[in-house]
């Protein structure tokens, strides 16, 4: 199986008759899931929808910007060193580094105790904007990032009593987790730059009150 040292992927198959191993690159993937929520969010009924949940009467194009920003970032947790080597031959491996995951080893990053990675990663991918989306003081932002990370069946655990790993967020050879979440957040500046734009738009901080 050949080894991915210097490029992130999100996905991976082998094939059961030639062996041979095929990646899709994280980049790739971050991209197709944004574009794909474009599409559903571009829909007047889902939009309209989408618009009552969150208690207002439309959806402008800002907001929807953003919310395909966090969409695309559902998988950003697989830049880490122990996910991206998981495909690697046993023996070539980086020492005391296992393998990990992509939403549960996000935890202590969100929760803020593993303060070195939350520095650089806020900084690389330019948190700081995105904490400005909402007049919820960015609370409601950073829920809807977890809520994007919550895509494998049910919520993630933000209070667990998941320890922090700082040794897979480290950079290994040619994997740099700090320069490509950097790139990260270069791309989603391209992709949906209405998201970025200076803008009023704020994103809802309250779901619409239930009616009977």
């Amino acid at each position: 199986m050949p080894n991915y040292t210097d490029r992130f992927w999100a996905k991976w198959r082998k094939d059961d008759e030639t062996q041979e191993v095929e990646f899709h690159l994280l980049e790739h993937h971050l991209a197709d899931v944004g574009a794909c929520f474009k599409a559903l969010v571009d829909q007047p009924t889902i939009r309209a929808r989408l618009a009552s949940a969150g208690g207002v009467d439309a959806l402008d194009d800002a907001a929807a910007s953003r919310l395909c920003v966090f969409a695309a970032l559902h998988d950003i947790g697989k830049v880490n060193v122990g996910f991206q080597t998981k495909t690697w031959d046993p023996n070539e491996r980086p020492r005391g580094i296992g393998r990990a995951g992509h939403t549960s080893d996000m935890v202590p990053i969100l929760e803020g105790k593993d303060r070195e990675t939350v520095n650089w990663f806020t900084d690389a991918l330019g948190w700081d904007e995105i904490l400005d989306w909402d007049d919820n003081d960015g609370n409601t932002a950073c829920g809807i990032f977890a809520a994007s990370m919550s895509h494998h069946g049910e919520p993630i655990d933000l209070y667990s009593d998941k320890q922090p790993y700082p040794q897979i967020w480290r950079p290994r050879g040619d994997l740099n987790p700090q320069e490509q979440v950097r790139r990260i957040g270069r791309l989603i500046r391209r992709w949906f730059p209405d998201a970025f734009a200076d803008s009023d738009s704020r994103l809802p901080s309250a779901p619409a009150p239930k009616t009977r």
